[in-house]
């Protein structure tokens, strides 16, 4: 056996080796053996294999109008291939994020595997693909319009104010945003006639009283 010297308390560690595997006792004090995990043990360990340290890393593919089950069945092959990642669903109201994770592998064969899988997934979600990680809807859909210089009117009714409520992530793109409101159609063709009734009243959640 092989001495694992202990400079945090008195009970060395050992190494003891065999023909079929390596057996390492540790201190059961937590701290102590922690310490000689981290020191000792795991060095090693990585270096015995040649791989650099293990990490834990996450993409997340984002997609929109598409329900959780319907996505799955389009994303079951690559689901079912996708060891040693592990892939799960995370529904939200009207999206769905796809998130791929990579843990234990070595740092450049995770970022490989990451953006190959993430890849597949955003070809095979198509249409209902609107960007990844730390990009929201409402930056993707501002994004195309500063592209196509375009601007929007949004009149909101019945929704709650939850297009408004994400103002705070639009500011940046505020020139491309011409005017919004949250109240019911009715009110949005009195203060902005211009082509509104007939485009607002089909589509409105408000009707008159019977």
């Amino acid at each position: 056996a092989r001495v694992i010297p202990n400079p945090h308390g008195t009970a060395p560690g050992l190494i003891i080796d065999d023909e079929r595997t390596t057996v390492y006792v540790l201190p059961g004090v937590p701290v102590e053996m922690k310490a000689l995990l981290d020191d000792a043990v795991l060095p090693e360990i990585l270096a015995t294999t040649d791989q650099r340290e293990p990490v834990i890393q996450s993409r997340v593919v984002r997609t929109v109008g598409i329900g959780e089950s319907a996505l799955a069945e389009q994303l079951a092959d690559l689901v079912s291939e996708a060891a040693p990642l592990e892939v799960a669903f995370l529904p939200h109201l009207g999206r769905v994020d796809v998130r791929v994770t990579a843990a234990g592998l070595p740092t450049t064969e995770a970022e490989t595997r990451l953006v190959e899988l993430t890849s597949a997934i955003a070809d095979r979600a198509g249409r209902w693909y609107y960007g990844e990680d730390e990009i929201t809807l409402p930056v993707a859909i501002l994004e195309q319009l500063r592209g196509r210089g375009w601007t929007v009117a949004v009149a909101e009714s019945c929704t709650g104010g939850g297009l408004g409520a994400s103002r705070p992530q639009l500011l940046v793109f505020r020139p491309y945003c011409w005017r919004s409101t949250a109240r019911s159609a009715r009110r949005c063709v009195d203060r902005w006639p211009l082509r509104s009734e007939r485009v607002l009243e089909p589509r409105s959640g408000v009707r008159s009283p019977a």
